[in-house]
């Protein structure tokens, strides 16, 4: 056995030829451990692969595969989970790189390892996986750019129901954008989000359309021009839940307001979000009912949110656990 390991951290949706580059370096070095980011977050036109078929790219190129998860509101969780990880390997090696690419702003987190050996690697042919994604979401499959055990897994995946969805996402995505490609500035939205506890369980419901069609999220929506944040947080809630309960009675249960503004926290483009932890008071469980944009209205133990997340609309598990503490 090598007396090296080197470690890869990437989503590699898909895994394409800039990827392999590193891996060649990281195998030639020694053992290879590669985490997949972003695994256990439901599937959106960013992260279109579920996280089985990802490792199938890796396996002919990597010694061991882990997945990790996504804190987009607190590194010291997320830098903890990757040392938790690659302990279970690095105890058996005398050398541990960790390996990648200054890219962009999004490679911060290769000096965050003091630990080990920072080994950078160019960024082969700028290749990168979001041009990929638009041009397979186009019908698009290039051999020229992804390894060809990756082509022959994405083109049996383009044949399933689950990308028929994100393909009709994709296209849900370009015409909003085409809506607003006439704008004298770029458009950033406001939204509402409500966080509804009542008896240990949150209030959530399931989404009906575009971006997000059939996964859990918060009741929410934009901000109507004519209300408050507080009266358009309340009125969606309202319309999309049915809950049983006056407006005042809600307006009297905000314990917390947050804005949750990451500017990459949704595929709709820069999206501010102004959160609301409701904390009911009720000897019974609201009735509830989906309405206006929502499929469905459901509460759901605070237990089993975790369990749920790889179905939660965008960032709204995080927004969950952050204003609840779970």
């Amino acid at each position: 056995m090598s007396n090296t390991l080197s470690i890869y951290i990437g989503r590699f949706q898909p895994l394409h030829n800039g990827h392999l580059y590193v891996l060649n370096h990281a195998r030639e070095i020694g053992d290879t451990l590669v985490l997949i980011g972003s695994a256990t977050e439901a599937r959106n036109i960013k992260n279109p692969f579920p996280v089985e078929l990802v490792k199938e790219m890796l396996k002919p190129y990597a010694d061991f595969i882990e997945e990790i998860s996504d804190y987009p509101f607190d590194d010291s969780p997320w830098l903890a989970e990757i040392q938790e990880k690659v302990s279970k390997y690095d105890y058996k090696y005398d050398n541990v790189y960790i390996i990648g690419h200054n890219k962009d702003e999004s490679s911060y987190y290769l000096k965050s390892f003091p630990q080990w050996t920072l080994k950078s690697v160019d960024n082969y042919k700028k290749i990168n996986a979001t041009t990929i994604r638009e041009k397979l979401f186009q019908g698009i499959v290039s051999d020229k750019i992804m390894p060809k055990n990756v082509v022959e897994i994405v083109q049996e995946f383009m044949k399933t129901k689950d990308w028929q969805e994100r393909l009709e996402e994709y296209n849900h995505h370009i015409k909003m954008k085409e809506a607003w490609s006439k704008a004298p500035y770029e458009p950033i939205f406001v939204t509402t989000d409500c966080v509804v506890i009542c008896n240990g369980h949150v209030l959530l419901v399931v989404r009906g359309g575009n971006p997000g069609k059939g996964l859990f999220a918060l009741p929410g929506g934009f901000l109507e021009g004519s209300l408050t944040i507080q009266e358009s947080a309340i009125k969606e809630l309202k319309e999309e839940t049915r809950i049983k309960l006056p407006k005042s009675v809600l307006n009297g249960s905000i314990k917390k307001v947050e804005v949750f503004d990451k500017p990459d926290r949704s595929t709709r483009g820069r999206t501010v979000t102004h959160a609301f932890l409701l904390q009911l008071n009720e000897a019974e469980l609201p009735k509830v009912k989906g309405g206006d944009d929502a499929k469905k209205a459901f509460w759901i133990p605070l237990s089993k949110v975790k369990e749920n997340r790889s179905m939660m609309f965008e960032d709204h598990f995080h927004i969950i656990r952050k204003l609840t503490n779970i």
